[in-house]
Parts: structure tokens; C-alpha cells; sequence
């Protein structure tokens, strides 16, 4: 497998496959063993796309850290994106966790084709909402201290009104979604409405929490991208 190598804003940018007029996009947000690169590589480039890894915990922050100021992250995605739409004619998405709710946010519009998101957070406001009521904070304490601790967080309100203002959107009809049964950072809500809104094809792993770290857990979820390939393709899966 062909691979080359850039650097964007600091960031390590890793090319898979030879070239093409199409490529996908992947974001890993947390733990990169939840969903293994070179096998969805493997996969992608069978069905005529290149892959592009970019490293975005690259900058010597945690994924906690940078959760704090995503607009950042949706800036280095839009400008991303600019680079990619100028050598490939179409572009799909794969992201996890918060990695999936800040490409929607950066992409929305931007014609993108294909998606999969594994363990998407679909609301980020509802999460650091709940977050806030386990510690017993109510949004008007928030409003009102303008900053509060919240667990490990320190949270303000610009930031809570920021999540607040920026929804998380579908990009395109061929959508696929796979979530944890016991997923405690997605709502059931959130789900339905993303759903119902959005038309995603929604898959759910009974049993499985936000982090798809088991054998198990790992194998249905490269089987869940084979499968959303396939369908994208007209093809029977085999």
C-alpha cells in the first residue's frame, strides 16, 4: 500500500492509496485502537478511495483540552477540507466521538458524500449539560459565574453558549452511524432525533459502552464499515 506523508498547520497528514479522484477523510478523536487505520484503509481503497489520516492530537494537548475550544478544531477542519477539495473531486468522512460533531460542524454544506461516524457525540450542549446537573449546577449558576468546575472540567458559559448555538447536522443522505448499546456520552434523544431529522441508518452494538475496545466490539465495527461500503455501492454484501 502506497502511503506519503505532509504536514498541515503542524499537524502530521498521512496519504493511503494510490492516487485517485476520491478520498475519505479520517479523524480519529481518542483512542486510535478503537478503530484500526490501515485495515479501513484496505477497505476504502477496494471500493476506489484514497484515505487521509490526520493526526489531530498531534498539538500536545488532550482531547479534554481541546474539547474546551472546538472552534479551533473546526477551523483546522475547514481548511482541511480546502486543501482536499483542491486534488479530490469527492470526499467522504470517517470520525468517532467528538471527532464526528466537529466535522459535521465544520462541513456542514461543504458537499461532502459519504459518512461514518462511530460513537458520534451528536449533541455536545446535552452533554455538557448533564455533565453540569451531576455536579449540581444549573445553566443559570452558569450564566450567572460565568466559570465553574464541573468535575474535571473547568466550564464557562461563552462555551456552553457556544455548544448551545452550534447543532450538530447530517452532511449528506449516505450516512451511516454505529453506537454503543451502553454509550453514557450519547442520549437516546439525541439519537432519535439525529434519526428522524437527518435520515442517518442508525446501528446500535448491544452491550457495547462509547469505546468499542473489545475484540468483539472492534470486528462488528470493521464489519460495519464493510457493510455501509458495500450498500454505498450497490452490491450485495458477501
Amino acid at each position: 500500500m502506497k502511503i506519503s506523508r505532509f504536514a498541515m498547520e503542524q499537524t502530521p497528514i498521512v496519504i493511503y492509496g494510490e492516487e485517485t479522484d476520491r478520498a475519505f477523510l479520517f479523524f480519529h478523536w481518542e483512542n486510535r485502537n478503537r478503530f484500526a487505520i490501515e485495515p479501513f484503509a484496505e477497505l476504502a481503497l477496494a471500493h476506489g478511495w484514497q484515505v487521509v489520516d490526520a493526526e489531530m492530537a498531534q498539538s500536545g494537548e488532550t482531547e479534554e483540552q481541546r474539547a474546551l475550544h472546538p472552534w479551533q478544531s473546526v477551523l483546522f477542519l475547514k481548511n482541511l477540507l480546502v486543501h482536499a477539495k483542491r486534488r479530490w473531486e469527492n470526499i467522504g468522512v470517517f470520525a468517532d466521538s467528538v471527532g464526528a460533531w466537529l466535522c459535521m460542524l465544520a462541513f456542514e454544506g461543504a458537499g461532502v458524500e459519504r459518512c461514518l461516524f462511530l460513537s458520534p457525540v451528536l449533541d455536545m450542549a446535552d452533554v455538557i449539560a448533564s455533565k453540569l446537573d451531576q455536579a449540581g449546577i444549573t445553566p443559570a449558576q452558569l450564566r450567572r459565574q460565568k466559570t465553574v468546575s464541573a468535575g474535571e472540567y473547568e466550564l464557562t458559559y461563552d462555551y456552553f453558549r457556544w455548544l448551545q448555538r452550534h447543532r450538530a447536522h447530517a452532511l449528506c443522505e449516505n450516512t451511516s452511524v454505529l453506537l454503543g448499546g451502553q454509550d453514557p456520552l450519547v442520549s437516546k434523544s439525541s439519537v432519535q432525533r439525529f434519526v428522524g431529522k437527518e435520515g442517518a441508518i442508525i446501528t446500535t452494538l448491544p452491550g457495547c459502552d462509547h469505546w468499542f475496545e473489545t475484540e468483539r466490539a472492534q470486528q462488528f465495527a470493521q464489519d460495519w464499515a464493510r457493510q455501509a461500503f458495500f450498500l454505498w455501492d450497490g452490491k450485495k454484501i458477501g
